[in-house]
């Protein structure tokens, strides 16, 4: 494989107490669209958003973790040793 046909990908997981916003801010950044409604996350979600950095275009993958605390074992799953 050609590196100019290399995909350049950043996995970003976002973690944090539940109830604080994080399904709406990567849902407003990667949808556009806000909700007022709450529905917690269960375990995580995921989305992603082409983005250009340095003119060179980037695959972002934004990872929503749940922040509720019956979850922890689930969630810490991805991102056990990035911290």
């Amino acid at each position: 494989m050609l590196e100019e046909d290399m995909e350049v990908a950043i996995k970003m997981v976002v973690v944090g107490n539940g109830a604080v916003g994080k399904s709406s801010m990567i849902q407003r950044y990667c949808k556009g669209i806000f909700t007022k409604d709450y529905k917690k996350t269960i375990g995580v979600d995921f989305l992603e958003r082409q983005i250009q950095v340095n003119d060179e275009d980037v695959r972002l993958m934004l990872w929503d973790t749940a922040g509720q605390e019956e979850f922890d074992a689930i969630t810490k799953a991805y991102y056990r040793g990035k911290l």
